[in-house]
């Protein structure tokens, strides 16, 4: 909740209008892990932009996959004041939320480069697929840049050596 409202403050900030929204990838795009095994999927910027904060809510399977950890990528790397990951919903499709906020009226990351991290577990032989629910950049001097994209992608548990079997199509979330 202190989050929410300190990224509501930051926006409303200046009523600075809105910015053009850049896209966002997954890194590695699609990834094939094993039952037991862990991957860490990275939100990459490929645009030169300046952020101040970033949050995030993924929508993902939580039979086949767990969330373990989220953290600020590379770029954040000592600027990052509040940060964390928590999951929203546990039952499937699960969410996830993770964020990273600088605060500081000369602070900010320029991309392009790694925004964010969260590594999740194989718990299950299958196909998870995640969604985008949202996906906030936030620039220096308050405002928002508006149609920020985060495209879906996919993670295929396998046995556990990580060798897919005959896995299931994606379940729409």
């Amino acid at each position: 909740m202190k989050f929410r409202l300190l990224v509501l403050v930051l926006t409303c900030l200046g009523g600075c209008p809105a910015l053009a929204g850049p896209v966002l990838r997954w890194s590695p795009p699609d990834t094939t892990i094993g039952v037991g095994q862990q991957a860490t999927l990275a939100i990459m910027l490929d645009d030169t932009v300046t952020v101040r904060t970033i949050e995030i809510y993924i929508s993902y399977d939580s039979s086949v996959v767990s969330s373990v950890a989220g953290e600020p990528g590379s770029l954040f790397d000592g600027y990052s004041l509040f940060e964390g990951f928590e999951e929203v919903a546990v039952a499937s499709p699960a969410q996830w939320h993770g964020y990273s906020v600088i605060l500081g009226a000369g602070d900010w990351i320029v991309g392009p480069g790694e925004l964010f991290r969260w590594t999740v577990s194989g718990d299950a032989v299958g196909l998870c697929g995640l969604e985008t629910v949202s996906v906030r950049l936030l620039p220096p001097g308050g405002g928002e840049y508006e149609a920020t994209s985060l495209p879906g992608t996919t993670i295929a548990v396998g046995g556990p050596s990580g060798v897919p079997t005959d896995l299931p199509a994606v379940a729409a979330l």
